[in-house]
């Protein structure tokens, strides 16, 4: 079992809310984040994927700046 779900496992009852991000350099990120919302037992807040195309480019700032926009606005509701 990797850290990741050990992890999970361990402290998810402490989870009030998740936000999931990952990087990938093909595909699988949402299956992933899927994953791990469902082994948290609720569903992510936000969720963030980068592909590592888009970090080589530098083509990321919107997707992370809607990230975030995402968590502020759970914070503030």
């Amino acid at each position: 079992m990797n850290q990741l779900i050990q992890y999970i496992l361990a402290q998810r009852r402490r989870f009030k809310e998740i936000a999931v991000f990952c990087t990938q350099g093909g595909s699988g990120g949402n299956k992933v984040a899927d994953q791990v919302a469902k082994l948290c037992g609720r569903g992510a807040r936000a969720t963030l994927i980068l592909n590592e195309d888009d970090i080589g480019r530098k083509q990321y700032a919107v997707q992370i700046d809607g990230f975030v926009r995402s968590l502020a606005s759970v914070k503030a509701a």
